[in-house]
Order: structure tokens, then sequence, then C-alpha cells
């Protein structure tokens, strides 16, 4: 009968082995943060809860059946490994997550006469091991600058006007259609003759 299994590692009680484990510990716990307000009772704020942990010893005896060297080195190589896998005991899930083999450690060892290991304890320890989810991108994103995949300009304010060009002034002409100036310099030149025959007499 199957114990325990993690990452393709058992624990099983049958006819040819017994190894099971005792000191079973469990431990889940939620992170908050106290801040003061300045009032008598402090805030506290949630922050989530925090990856949980297993811990177990395993009682390894040659006469049971184990290959004790060999057990140890196997569960050492995958701790090495790093890698998560889904924890179950008497063929039920444990937690929703998967479980990270944390730390291995063999103690009270007794050996036999060749040196060999006959009987160990193993103590290993499991994490909980969360990846985290993937963030995906805001699909109701605004779009600003383009329609259709064309950028569209702003309308003009003002209309570019084509400058006038200069026209010079003609001189003014009186409601009978006579040229003023022109007339204006003929009574000059008139005055100025008559000045003149005036002078010559005298």
């Amino acid at each position: 009968m199957e114990i325990l299994s993690w990452g393709g590692l058992t624990l099983a009680i049958d006819s040819a082995q017994r190894a099971t484990f005792t000191d079973w510990q469990r431990k889940a716990s939620y992170k908050t943060e106290t801040k003061e307000n300045g009032t008598s009772w402090p805030k506290t704020s949630n922050k989530g809860p925090e990856l949980g942990t297993i811990s177990l010893n395993v009682l390894l005896m040659r006469r049971m059946g184990v290959d004790v060297r060999a057990t140890l080195d196997g569960w050492i190589s995958a701790c090495n490994s790093g890698r998560a896998d889904v924890l179950k005991v008497g063929g039920a899930r444990i937690g929703q997550n998967k479980w990270q083999l944390r730390s291995v450690e063999e103690k009270d060892v007794i050996f036999d006469a060749g040196i060999k290991p006959a009987q160990a304890l193993m103590s290993v320890t499991f994490q909980e091991y969360y990846a985290g989810g993937t963030s995906s991108s805001s699909s109701g994103s605004k779009k600003t600058g383009s329609s259709g995949g064309k950028s569209t300009s702003s309308k003009q304010t003002s209309s570019s006007k084509t400058p006038k060009p200069v026209t010079e002034s003609k001189p003014a002409s009186s409601a009978s259609g006579v040229d003023i100036t022109q007339k204006y310099n003929e009574l000059k030149k008139q005055s100025s003759s008559s000045k003149f025959q005036t002078t010559a007499m005298r």
C-alpha cells in the first residue's frame, strides 16, 4: 500500500518493504502588516497567504526490506533538482499547488560491519510552490491618433490665404470725371506764366 508519493518517490508498506513516516507537521500562515495610525488601535493590512510547509521523518531499516543508502541518495538527488510536483498522502492530493522538496537530512545512522547503513532516520521538508499567474494584457485599451490603422490629422482651424498683389493707387477724381490733380497742375502752370509776363512788362 502506497503511503506517500511525490515526483516518482514513494513510501509504501507491502510484502517487500515497510517504509512509512512519523512526526508529520504541516504549517499554513497568512501575512499581514500592522501600521500605526495615530489611534489606540493600529491598522492591520492584509497581504495574503504565505507558502505552506510540510515536514516529516522516515525511519529506513534494511531489515524491513529498504535499501537505506539508495533511498537516501534518491531523495537527496530529487531535492537538488529543484523540481516541484504533486504531493499525495494515502492517494489524496495535498493542497491545490505543487510542492518543492526543500531539504533532506539523514541522521541517527547505524552502520553494519561492512560500514554500510543498516538503519537511518531521514527528515524531509516540503514547501508549497507557486509560480504565479500569467498577466494578460488589457484587450480594451484605447487607440489614439489612428483609425483603421491609418493616422488621422486634425482639421485646420484657419485656411491659408494667397496674398493679394499690391496695386498702385489712382489719383482721386471728382464726381464729374475730371482729374482733380491734373486740373490743379494746369492752374499752377497758368499762374506761373502770368507772373512771368507781369515781370517782363515792368
